[in-house]
């Protein structure tokens, strides 16, 4: 007796619904769309993501064969003790007691256990 209507092919919501998944919230680009950047941003980005995916793990690694297992424990833990002041020299986010106590005891807690452990 009455008919079944889709209200989405009514007022055309279907299409705007999916030209709104493939849009972002900021800027109304893409979302899978790369930001503009210059060619030293991407190079220095290229640079940082080779390092952390390779160098890093690779020398690492090296380092387990030719130093003792817990100088190379300890010394890998050492990670936050110097990303505070880097953290402060390059983006100026001063330290706080907190992360500097709280970096400390990381080392202390992974020297312990690898000396006395």
């Amino acid at each position: 007796e009455h008919e079944h209507e889709d209200p989405k092919n009514e007022s055309g919501d279907e299409n705007n619904n999916a030209e709104a998944k493939t849009r972002s919230i900021d800027n109304g680009r893409p979302w899978y769309s790369l930001p503009k950047l210059s060619r030293k941003s991407y190079a220095i980005i290229s640079l940082g993501v080779a390092f952390t995916t390779f160098a890093t793990p690779a020398l690492s690694n090296y380092a387990l064969f030719q130093i003792a297992l817990a100088l190379a424990l300890t010394l890998g833990s050492m990670g936050p003790v110097y990303m505070l002041p880097l953290s402060w020299l390059i983006q100026g986010d001063r330290p706080t007691v907190r992360s500097c106590l709280g970096a400390v005891l990381a080392v202390a807690g992974v020297a312990i256990l690898s000396f006395f452990g």
